[in-house]
C-alpha cells in the first residue's frame, strides 16, 4: 500500500494537466491508466490524435480540395491500405506518448496501469491484468478522468470487419486491411461527420444515416449550410431524420433497414452514435459521487464532486467533450483541490474545432442565438479566395463570418469553416476576451500574406453595411 497526496485516474487531456498541475506544486502525485503501458487515454490512441492525424495523412496523400495548380498525382495503390495509414499515424502516436512520459517523469508522477476502482472514500484498488495484480492506494485527493468509450447497442453486430465501432481503423480487433469501396455512416456527430468526410476524401462512397434533421446544432447554421454543400459536391448521401431499425451482414455485404423501410448496402458500416461515459465499474455509490441518468459524473463548477475529495472532469462529465476544454478543465480541478485559486476560466468563450473536410471552428455566439436573444447584429463575412494565403496555398473553399452588436460594435461571435479554421478562430478568441469591437480589425495591420487578412475583409464587409463614418 503507498500513500499520495492526490491519484488522478485516467490520462487523457483531462487527467494529464491535473496531474501536470499538482506536481508542479509539489503534491505527490500518482496516475493510473487502464491501458497496459500507454498512458495518453482514448484522445491519444483512438480519438483526437489519431484521427485527426489521419485526416492529414488523408490530405497530403489525396491533395484533396486543392486548387488545380497544386493538385498532385493520383495516390498509388498501396498508399491506400488501412494498415498504411496506420502505420502513419502510429508513428505520431508513439512519439506523443514519449513526449507525455517525459513531461510525467519531470514532475516526478508517479505512473499505474490497470483498472482502478474505489474501495473507500480515501482507496482505490488498482488490478492490473497482464499481471494479474492488485495495488492498493490511498490518497487525499482524487481526481477521475475516465473520459468515455463508443456506445455499442446490443442489436449491432460489431465484427471489425463489416461493422466497427468510432474506434475501428485503430482497433487490434479491425480484421480489415483495405480500404472499402463503400461505407455507411450511422450517426451524423462530430466523429462520424469527421470520418465520413475523410474516407469520402480517400474516394470511398459514403452514405450517413442521422436521426436529426441538421447537423451540428451547436453550430451557426450559416457555417453548417456551406458544409452541406460541400457534402453535396462530395457526392455524399444524406439520410438525416432516420434511425436504423436492423442491421446485418450477408454474402460480404453490409446493410441497414431505416425506419423508413430504405434497404441500404455498402462493403461496410461504422457505427458512430454516441459514446458512453466510463464510469461503471469505478464503485462510485461507495464514495457519494454522484451521477445523472447517463452515468455522467455530477460537478461543481471547480469540478468538484458531491464528495468533496472527489473531483471529475473532461469527457466523463460530460459536454462538450472535447480534448482542449477537459485540459482546461483538469487544470481548474487541480487548482481547486489545492486550494489555489482559478484564473481566467471563463467556459461560455471556450472555441469548438471539427476536423471535418473542410474543418469548422467557432467561439461566442450564433447567428440563431442572437435572434433568439432579441440581440441587435450585424454580421461581416469574408469568403477564403478573396484572401491571398488561402490562393498561394490552394485551398479557396472556405469562409469566415464575425458577428457584432450593431450599435456598440462589441464582437459577438467567430465563425471559421475552411483550411485552418482551429487556428484562425483564436484571433477572433482573443478579440472577444478582450471585449473588443469590430473596428479592432480594421485598425490593426497583419502580416501580410496571412490567413489574418480574412478579418480585416470580413470586418469592412460587415462595417460597410452600417451608416457611419470609419
Amino acid at each position: 500500500m503507498q500513500k499520495y497526496d492526490v491519484c488522478i485516474i485516467g490520462s487523457g487531456p483531462a487527467g494529464e494537466r491535473a496531474a501536470i498541475e499538482c506536481g508542479t506544486n509539489g503534491l505527490k502525485t500518482l496516475i493510473v491508466d487502464k491501458r497496459e503501458r500507454k498512458v495518453g487515454g482514448v484522445s491519444l490512441h483512438v480519438g483526437t490524435i489519431p484521427s485527426k492525424t489521419l485526416r492529414e495523412v488523408i490530405l497530403d496523400i489525396t491533395g484533396y480540395g486543392l486548387s488545380f495548380y497544386l493538385q498532385k498525382d493520383k495516390p498509388k495503390p498501396e498508399e491506400l491500405t488501412l494498415t498504411n495509414l496506420y502505420k502513419k499515424v502510429s508513428a505520431i502516436i508513439n512519439c506523443e506518448q514519449d513526449v507525455l512520459e517525459a513531461r510525467f517523469r519531470s514532475k516526478n508522477i508517479d505512473v499505474l496501469y490497470g483498472t482502478a476502482y474505489f474501495v473507500d472514500k480515501d482507496t482505490v484498488e488498482i488490478y492490473n491484468s497482464e499481471r494479474n495484480t492488485t495495488y492498493t492506494i490511498k490518497a487525499d485527493k482524487f481526481v477521475i478522468a475516465t473520459g468515455t468509450e463508443p456506445r455499442r447497442p446490443d442489436d449491432v453486430p460489431f465484427d471489425w470487419n463489416f461493422v466497427y465501432d468510432t474506434d475501428f481503423i485503430f482497433s487490434p480487433k479491425n480484421k480489415r486491411e483495405n480500404l472499402p469501396k463503400s461505407i455507411i455512416v450511422l450517426g451524423a456527430g462530430v466523429i462520424g461527420m469527421e470520418y465520413a468526410l475523410m474516407l469520402s476524401a480517400l474516394g470511398i462512397d459514403v452514405s450517413i444515416i442521422d436521426r436529426k434533421k441538421e447537423i451540428f446544432p451547436y453550430i451557426d447554421s450559416e457555417i453548417n449550410r456551406y458544409l452541406l454543400d460541400v457534402m453535396a459536391s462530395m457526392n455524399i448521401k444524406l439520410y438525416f431524420g432516420r434511425n436504423y431499425k436492423k442491421i446485418w451482414v450477408e454474402n460480404g455485404k453490409a446493410y441497414v433497414l431505416t425506419t423508413r423501410d430504405e434497404k441500404l448496402e455498402s462493403e461496410c458500416i461504422l457505427f458512430a452514435q454516441g459514446r458512453i461515459p466510463s464510469s461503471g465499474g469505478l464503485n462510485l455509490e461507495k464514495v457519494g459521487v454522484k451521477t445523472n441518468d447517463r452515468g455522467y459524473i455530477l460537478t461543481n463548477e471547480f469540478y468538484q464532486t458531491d464528495n468533496p475529495n472527489i473531483f471529475a472532469c473532461g469527457d466523463i462529465i460530460g459536454y462538450p467533450s472535447l480534448a482542449s476544454t477537459s485540459y482546461e478543465q483538469g487544470r481548474v480541478a487541480a487548482r481547486a483541490l489545492m486550494g489555489l485559486p482559478v484564473h481566467s476560466h471563463k467556459p461560455h468563450l471556450f472555441p469548438f474545432a471539427i476536423y471535418t473536410i473542410p474543418e469548422i471552428a467557432s467561439v461566442g455566439k450564433t447567428e440563431d442565438e442572437l435572434i433568439e436573444k432579441g440581440i441587435e447584429f450585424e454580421k461581416g463575412i469574408a469568403y477564403y479566395h478573396d484572401v491571398s494565403k488561402a490562393i498561394i496555398k490552394g485551398r479557396r473553399n472556405g469562409m469566415l463570418k464575425i458577428l457584432f452588436d450593431k450599435k456598440e460594435w462589441k464582437l459577438l461571435g467567430i465563425h471559421v469553416i475552411g483550411d485552418q479554421a482551429a487556428e484562425i478562430v483564436h484571433i477572433g478568441q482573443v478579440a472577444l476576451e478582450m471585449g473588443g469591437t469590430i473596428d479592432y480589425f480594421l485598425n490593426t495591420v497583419f502580416n501580410y500574406p496571412t490567413w489574418a487578412e480574412i478579418y480585416r475583409i470580413a470586418a469592412f464587409n460587415g462595417i460597410n453595411k452600417l451608416t457611419c463614418d470609419l
